[in-house]
C-alpha cells in the first residue's frame, strides 16, 4: 500500500526515486574518492580536484541549460514534443561545438595562470567527453519533463556505476592514472545515454511548435541559475589554488568539496522534482502552489536539519576512515560549509520557482551579484581566515539572496513562505556551525572534542526544537500522510 500511494504522489515519487539513484551515485563516487585520495596522495589528489572543478566549468553550458528548458516545454502537454527535441539538438550541437573550441584554446593558458603546466595535455583530453554528456543532459530533460523518474534514475544509476568501474579499473591498468578518470567518464556518458535512448518513446503529436529563439531565452535563463550554482561548488577550489601554494591544502579542500557536493546533489533532488510538477501548476489554483512551494522549503529545512546534527557527531570520524588522517585538518570547515551549500540548493529552488512564476530579470541579476560578493569576500578573508573563509562568504551571499528572492516571490504568491522562521533557521545554523569551527570540535578524536561535539548536538537539536519544532514536526508527518504529502 505504501510503495502504491508513493507511485501515485508524482512529487514523492519523484523525490523518492531521484535521491536513491543520487544515494548509489553519492555512495559510488565516495569510494572512488577515498580509492584516489589513499592511492594518489593529497598532492595529486589536489591536481585531479583542479581538473574536475575546471571540467564542471566548461560543462554548465550542458548540464543545465538544455536540460532544464527541454523539462520546461515538455511538460506543457499542448506543445509539440518533436519541435522541442529538434531545438534541443541544434542549441546543444552548437553548445559542444563551442566548449570543444573553448577547451582547446584555453587549455594552456588557464595550467600555466594556476601554476600547472603539467596538467595541460588533461585538458585537451576533455574533449572527448562533451558530445557524449551534451546528448546525455537532453536526453535528461527528456525522461524529466514526462516525468519517467523510475528511468530517469536508471540511467542515473548506471552512469555512476559504468563510472566507477572503469575508473577502478583505468587506475589498476593504464601507466597514466589521472587520464583513466577522463577515459571512464567519456565511457560512463555513452552507456548512459545509449540506455536513455532505449528507454525513450515520443509518440507522434500535434502540439503547438515550439520557436526556437523562444526556446534559446529559456536555455539562457536556466543556465544563469545553474551555472552560478556550479560556479559556486568549484570556484572556491580555484581560488585558493591561486592564493595557496601548499597542494597538501588543496587536497584537503577537495575532500571538504566531495562533502558538500553530497549535501548538494541530496537537495537538489527536490528542484529537480518539482520544477516540472510546479510548471504545470501555473495558472490553476493559487491556493494549491502556494501550499507546494511552503511545503517543498519546509522540506529543505528539515534535510538540512538533520544533515547538519549528523556532521556535528560524525565529522571526524567519517573524514579519517574514509580519507585517512592527513585529511582530518580540514573536518572543522565542513559543517560550515554543508549550510552554505544547502542554503544554495535553497537559492536553486528559489530561482527556477521565480523563473516558472515570470519574475525572471531580478533572478538574471541577483544571483551573479551575489556570485561577486560571494568571490570578493573570499579573496578579502582568506589572508585572515584561511579555508573558512570561503564558507563564510558562501554563507553571507547565500543568505542575501535568499532574502531577496522571497520578497519577489511573496509578490507573486503572498504567504508562500515563513520569511522570519526561515531566516532565524539559516543564522541558528550558521551560528553553530562557525562555533564548531571556533571551539575545534571536529578536528581531532580525543574524549575532550567528542564531549564537546556531544554537547554541541544536544543543545543545537533541542534549539531547533523548541524554535522549529511544530515546522519539523509537521514535515515529518506529511511525508508518512497517506494523502498528499507535498503535491
Amino acid at each position: 500500500m505504501k510503495i502504491d500511494y508513493i507511485k501515485n504522489n508524482a512529487a514523492l515519487y519523484g523525490i523518492s526515486t531521484h535521491s536513491i539513484s543520487r544515494v548509489v551515485a553519492v555512495g559510488l563516487g565516495y569510494v572512488l574518492n577515498i580509492i584516489l585520495a589513499r592511492i594518489l596522495g593529497p598532492s595529486i589528489y589536489g591536481d585531479i580536484g583542479i581538473l574536475m572543478s575546471i571540467f564542471m566549468l566548461y560543462e554548465i553550458v550542458l548540464t543545465y541549460g538544455v536540460q532544464q528548458s527541454i523539462t520546461r516545454f515538455i511538460a506543457d502537454k499542448h506543445l509539440s514534443k518533436k519541435s522541442i527535441l529538434i531545438n534541443a539538438l541544434l542549441v546543444q550541437s552548437g553548445f559542444c561545438l563551442l566548449i570543444m573550441l573553448i577547451s582547446l584554446l584555453l587549455a594552456e593558458p588557464i595550467s600555466n595562470f594556476l601554476n600547472t603546466p603539467y596538467l595541460t595535455k588533461y585538458l585537451y583530453l576533455f574533449i572527448i567527453i562533451i558530445p557524449f554528456e551534451g546528448l546525455y543532459y537532453i536526453q535528461y530533460g527528456l525522461l524529466n519533463g514526462l516525468t519517467k523518474f523510475k528511468e530517469l534514475a536508471l540511467t542515473y544509476m548506471t552512469y555512476s556505476i559504468v563510472r566507477f568501474g572503469s575508473i577502478v579499473a583505468g587506475i589498476l591498468i593504464l601507466p597514466d592514472q589521472v587520464s583513466s578518470i577522463i577515459y571512464g567518464t567519456a565511457l560512463a556518458y555513452f552507456v548512459a545515454a545509449f540506455l536513455q535512448f532505449k528507454q525513450l518513446y515520443i509518440k507522434e503529436d500535434r502540439g503547438i511548435p515550439v520557436n526556437l529563439g523562444v526556446f534559446m531565452k529559456y536555455v539562457f535563463k536556466a543556465l544563469v541559475v545553474f551555472s552560478i550554482a556550479i560556479f559556486y561548488l568549484n570556484i572556491d577550489l580555484l581560488i585558493i589554488k591561486k592564493l595557496e601554494n601548499n597542494m597538501e591544502i588543496i587536497g584537503q579542500f577537495k575532500v571538504l568539496s566531495n562533502f558538500t557536493q553530497i549535501v548538494y546533489l541530496m537537495l537538489f533532488s527536490i528542484s529537480v522534482t518539482m520544477y516540472p510538477l510546479i510548471s504545470r501548476l501555473i495558472g490553476d489554483s493559487a491556493e494549491k502552489l502556494k501550499c507546494i512551494i511552503r511545503r517543498t522549503i519546509n522540506l529543505y529545512v528539515v534535510l538540512t536539519f538533520f544533515i547538519f546534527i549528523g556532521l556535528i557527531l560524525f565529522i571526524y570520524l567519517i573524514v579519517d576512515i574514509m580519507f585517512g588522517v592527513a585529511y582530518t585538518p580540514i573536518s572543522n570547515n565542513i559543517p560550515l560549509y554543508s549550510v552554505g551549500i544547502s542554503l544554495l540548493s535553497l537559492n536553486i529552488f528559489l530561482g527556477n520557482t521565480i523563473t516558472i512564476l515570470g519574475r525572471k530579470k531580478g533572478c538574471l541579476w541577483s544571483m551573479p551579484i551575489c556570485m561577486f560578493v560571494h568571490v570578493s569576500l573570499l579573496i578579502i578573508l582568506y589572508p585572515k581566515l584561511g579555508v573558512n573563509a570561503g564558507a563564510i562568504s558562501l554563507c553571507i551571499s547565500q543568505l542575501i539572496n535568499i532574502i531577496y528572492f522571497i520578497l519577489q516571490m511573496q509578490k507573486n504568491v503572498p504567504s508562500c513562505i515563513s520569511f522570519k522562521h526561515l531566516v532565524l533557521f539559516i543564522l541558528y545554523s550558521i551560528a553553530f556551525a562557525w562555533s564548531i569551527s571556533i571551539f575545534d570540535l571536529a578536528s581531532n578524536k580525543s574524549i575532550e572534542s567528542f564531549v564537546l561535539a556531544l554537547i554541541a548536538f544536544v543543545v543545537y537539536t533541542v534549539g531547533a526544537f523548541l524554535l522549529f519544532g511544530k515546522l519539523i514536526i509537521d514535515t515529518l508527518y506529511l511525508l508518512r500522510r497517506r494523502h498528499d504529502a507535498i503535491s
